[in-house]
This record gives structure tokens, sequence and C-alpha cells, in this order.
């Protein structure tokens, strides 16, 4: 049912990776990501033409990053109320948030401020490519003795057999080489993608035997970031202490203590070391504010509510469910939403109620 979801295909067999899970982690590690990502421009689009969104698959992937037809970041929380999506949520199907109801299509412009980058492109297009793989030729791919052999030969072509030599190359633990290529463990996804960018090569290309014949350009990969080990002097300490005492007095909004951090070009250990009095304090402020925007948006859903059933009240007196989701969702809010739900209905049955007291009052006041 899922899969389902995700693919809008009863064929299962067909354009989702059932047919590759023989070559992978048994518990499917590294294969989706653990909130809904979108496109915002191609939800956009499939709302404009009313077709269905058919991508959602590919942006599930952990691996994949941006939209392979706009270029631009895939998105994971609303524009309007920044609330994160379920990955399996239904309102993913016709592209509406599952907290507030609004769409979570826009227009980002094909000139994307944040292209993907050359990793990012080899992702995108190895992906596609084991999708649209056909079933049988996938499934006679995707074993971990045909991972075996290529490793093998790879390391036996350009290495001399040393699977060291070859995850030195890479930048790849040669004892994790080793687990794969005697086939006593099997990889995770997202890290086969990875092994397979830094050899050069598309998994199918690798897979198939066409990607390692020639010199593999070995790609060691982005080196991993160095901790920010800036110290600040007891001057700038103070005008920090003091910047802080001036973002803890508002109400609109908050500062992340991480991203405060690197502004300052320092890290977050060292101003918890050096102030943490002032740290714990603009913590709590980012507490207090995100509970006081929790308590506005409740409050805001519970009055729209309120609102749409009394207006549907008052154009017809009996309307199916389907009708009263419809209105909640013109008025900006959203039936899903448990809160909005338990609201309406308590709305509801409280116009009822005020409806038969008045019929009752006018018939005994005659």
């Amino acid at each position: 049912a899922a899969l389902k979801r995700l693919t809008l295909n009863k064929q299962l067999d067909r354009a989702t990776f059932l047919s590759w899970r023989g070559l992978f982690d048994g518990k499917g590690a590294g294969l989706l990501h653990k909130t809904r990502k979108w496109c915002p421009d191609c939800v956009a689009e499939a709302s404009e033409s009313a077709r269905p969104i058919t991508s959602l698959l590919l942006w599930a992937c952990a691996s994949v990053t941006h939209c392979h037809i706009h270029l631009c970041p895939l998105e994971d929380a609303c524009a309007k109320c920044g609330a994160g999506q379920f990955p399996l949520a239904e309102s993913a199907a016709y592209g509406r948030c599952q907290a507030c109801g609004a769409t979570l299509g826009w227009r980002s412009g094909l000139l994307s401020a944040n292209p993907p980058d050359e990793r990012q492109q080899f992702v995108l297009r190895s992906v596609l490519q084991m999708l649209e793989q056909r079933p049988d030729s996938s499934r006679a791919l995707a074993t971990s003795q045909v991972w075996s052999r290529v490793l093998r030969e790879v390391a036996d072509a350009h290495k001399g057999g040393s699977m060291k030599a070859l995850g030195r190359d890479i930048h790849i633990d040669g004892s994790v080489l080793r687990d794969w290529a005697h086939q006593y463990k099997r990889p995770r996804f997202d890290t086969f993608v990875e092994v397979c960018y830094r050899l050069g090569t598309k998994p199918v290309d690798l897979l198939s035997g066409r990607g390692y014949q020639d010199a593999p350009s070995l790609k060691p990969g982005s080196l991993p970031l160095s901790r920010p080990t800036f110290k600040l002097s007891a001057e700038q300490l103070m005008a920090v202490e003091t910047e802080i005492d001036e973002l803890v007095t508002r109400t609109d909004s908050y500062c992340n203590l991480t991203e405060f951090a690197a502004q300052k070009g320092t890290s977050v250990g060292h101003l918890m070391y050096q102030i943490p009095d002032a740290c714990k304090k603009l913590l709590a402020h980012r507490v207090q504010v995100r509970a006081a925007r929790a308590v506005a948006l409740r409050e805001l859903n519970e009055k729209l509510a309120r609102s749409a059933v009394r207006q549907l009240v008052q154009t017809m007196s009996q309307f199916p469910r389907r009708r009263l989701a419809e209105a909640l969702l013109d008025a900006g809010t959203c039936i899903r939403n448990p809160h909005v739900r338990q609201v309406a209905f308590e709305e509801l049955e409280i116009v009822r109620k005020e409806a038969e007291e008045r019929r009752l009052q006018a018939k005994y006041s005659d």
C-alpha cells in the first residue's frame, strides 16, 4: 500500500526499487527520507493542470536532493505554517499540507539559486536509470554476487587486487570494501550510490560491466568539514552577550544557536563553555517563541474552523463530510488536522443545538 501511494502504480515490479532489493541492506537503510520531500514547481504544475503527482518515489529517495525537471532543491516544510510532512500522508497525492491544508506548490523559477552540483546531478541520473530498468534485467544485476565480482574486477584491473588501495583512493574504508567483496555484508542504498559516484560510473553501467574496462575516474568525494575552533576574545564575548540580551527581547522571531555561532565564526561548544547563561537564555527564548507560534496557529485554525462551519450551515442544513472538508480547505485549514476536526464537529453540534432551541422556542411561544 505504501509503494502504491508513492508510485501511483498497481504493478509494483515496475518503476520501484523492489527488483533491486537483493543488492542492498535488508532493512532498507538509506533508501527513503524520514520526512516527505517535494518539488514546489512540480506540485504547482500538477495542481494547475489537475494531473496526479508522479514523482513521489523519486523525491522520497534519501539520496535525491533536487528535482530532475526544474533542478531546484526539494522542500520539506510547508511555506505557510512551517510544518513538516509525514512521508506517506494521504494529502501528498494532491499536494496539500497535512497540518494547515495550504498548497505545497509554488513557483521557484527554473534558474534556481541552489542548482545541483556534479554529485547531485550524478545521483539524479543514477536513480532515474535504476527506476527505468526493466524488472527482469534489474533483478539479474541486483545481487551481492554481481556487486562482489565488480569490486574484485575493479581492484584487480587498477589496484593490483588490493581493496585497501582502492578504498584509499576513493576515501572508503578498505575493510568495508572487503566485507562487500566477500559477501559478508550488503551496502546501504545511499552508500552504494556514493561509491558509484566515486568510481565515476552509474550503478547500472557499473553492475553491467560497462564502466570499469577503462581506468575509472576515481573521485575522493568531499572531505568532512573541520570543526570550528575559533576562540573569541573577552571583548567579543561581551558583545555576543549583549546581542543575545537584545535577541531574547523579541517576541516575533528567534535565533538558532548553531546559526548564531556560525555567524560569529565559532562553535556552539565554545559559546556554551564561555557564556553558558546567555546561551541558555537564547535556547529558552527559541522554545518560547515556537510555543507561542504553535498556540497562535492553533487558535487561528480553531477560529477558521468555527467560521467555516457556521457559513456552511447557513447554506445547507444537511451535508456530507466531504462537503465539510471542502469548506474547511477553502477557509485555509484542513479536516485532517485532529484538532481542527474536533473543533469543527463540536461547533457543528453547537449550531444544531442552537437551531433546535430556536425551533422549540418558536413552537411554544405561539
